[in-house]
């Protein structure tokens, strides 16, 4: 078995890290725009390592409808809704900002997205560590 690309892991690293800062901050009410910016950053670089390990260049964008596109031409049988990708690419940057917030139910959600995503692109990018 051919050995992983260092960028690859990089890249996953930066996704965990994302990973359990959403986990910890969804532990604890009035963290819900957190939770949604850190389920953002967690998916968009699960598919950044994820095309990587495909040969690809990834550009810097943070749509995650778009890189999972890119990412179903390479892996046909490769599905996310684009509905909840474009859910939280919005919530991502919308929640940031004044004017906007997130409320438990869109913060449940990102983490259920996040999940179902994480766990399936594990088969592609290799074990992962324990979603906890």
């Amino acid at each position: 078995m051919a050995e992983r690309n260092p960028v690859v892991d990089e890249w996953i690293s930066k996704a965990e890290g994302d990973w359990r800062a959403m986990q910890l901050l969804h532990q604890q009410p009035g963290h819900e725009d957190a939770v949604v910016f850190h389920a953002q950053q967690c998916l968009e670089k699960y598919f950044k390592a994820a095309l990587i390990a495909h040969g690809q260049t990834v550009q810097k964008i943070h749509d995650l409808r778009e890189l999972s596109r890119q990412l179903g031409i390479l892996m046909p049988d490769w599905e996310a809704d684009p509905s909840d990708l474009t859910r939280i690419t919005q919530g991502g940057v919308m929640f940031r900002y004044p004017g906007m917030e997130a409320h438990a139910e869109d913060a449940a959600r990102a983490v259920a997205i996040s999940l179902g995503v994480r766990q399936r692109l594990s088969g592609w990018l290799g074990s992962l560590p324990e979603a906890g």
